[in-house]
């Protein structure tokens, strides 16, 4: 993943972050044509395009299908989906921090501020990352064991996150309101007629309007002559403090984390640029449980070593069962 420059300033400096809770983890058509621009009325096209622009350049197109199979596959799998939970939490802490107002669900909300930072990076470290965390939400949910799917609807309501499998629906809607032709067999395996498409379009360029006003009206940023762009240890600092716990029952699960520098991007992807009233600690380590959590108390995301091995578990798991699946429903031309 290539360094993100902040969508404030275009420049990486000690970002101001956000007390909320510790945490487990009437749309009007716009015309069906195909890009970003084209599928959103006009002011909405051009607050997305101008977001896309601070954010930094788009990159390589990923493949639009994949047959992953390898260790390699695998492990990009996992932290994937361990980068959308990072972004996912670090969106409660803005929520947090900034006082964000939330109407609804705050665990949607937070949901929605990764996908949109995550679209922002370009194709291939943001939109290729979204279908991973698309097809990880798909496979918890048709995973018997880890899925809530039997719960009552009254559980399923007092529940703070959304069912896994909205969760994967939401991802897929704003992909393909993104790019309908990047995105069309999302489209496609999701149903969505051209009114459908349409309606994602503008869902995407909505939440995108709301998230430009509530950063220019709440979030306290750093001049953008703040200086050069520094390296991501530089970005951290005093101010954001990267932690990987050593834990030899997940040694294996440790390295793939450090190696890919999962906290340093993920804190340079969504904190630089902000004025950090207080410390901020990103911190990788054994919780018990598979997950990723929020304490406001310490200013401390966590990110649990179990989450990535129940990811890699889950891989070959839902590799197998997307193959038998197009063997069964081979894929319209």
């Amino acid at each position: 993943m290539s360094p993100m420059l902040c969508p404030a300033t275009q420049r990486v400096a000690p970002c101001r972050l956000i007390p909320h809770g510790r945490t487990k983890r009437g749309e009007g058509p716009s015309p069906p044509v195909n890009g970003v621009a084209g599928m959103m009325r006009m002011p909405i096209a051009l607050l997305f395009l101008a977001f896309l622009v601070l954010a930094g350049p788009a990159r390589a197109t990923m493949p639009a299908h994949e047959s992953p199979q390898t260790d390699t596959d695998a492990e990009q799998f996992a932290l994937s989906n361990l980068t959308f939970a990072l972004y996912h939490e670090m969106g409660h802490l803005l929520i947090d921090r900034f006082s964000l107002p939330v109407l609804g669900n705050e665990e949607d909300g937070a949901d929605n501020i990764a996908t949109i930072l995550l679209l922002a990076n370009g194709s291939e470290t943001g939109n290729g990352l979204l279908l991973q965390v698309r097809q990880g939400w798909l496979g918890l949910a048709q995973t018997p064991s880890l899925s809530k799917t039997g719960e009552t609807e009254l559980a399923a309501f007092l529940r703070p996150h959304s069912p896994d499998a909205l969760r994967a629906g939401r991802i897929g809607c704003l992909l393909v309101g993104s790019h309908r032709d990047m995105f069309a067999h999302v489209a496609l395996e999701m149903g969505l007629d051209e009114g459908g498409v349409a309606r994602c379009a503008g869902r995407l360029g909505r939440m995108v309007q709301g998230w430009l006003r509530l950063r220019a009206a709440f979030m306290n940023r750093t001049s953008a002559r703040s200086g050069a762009v520094p390296e991501p240890e530089a970005a951290t600092g005093e101010t954001i403090r990267i932690v990987y716990d050593q834990q030899d029952a997940f040694a294996d699960i440790r390295e793939m984390m450090i190696q890919d520098r999962l906290l340093e991007k993920a804190a340079r992807g969504v904190l630089a640029g902000y004025e950090l009233e207080r410390p901020v600690t990103l911190h990788a380590m054994a919780c018990g449980t598979p997950n990723a959590f929020y304490d406001p108390s310490k200013g401390e995301i966590q990110v649990c070593y179990e989450l990535g091995a129940q990811l890699l578990d889950l891989f070959p798991q839902l590799h197998r069962s997307r193959s038998r699946q197009q063997r069964i429903s081979p894929r319209r031309p």
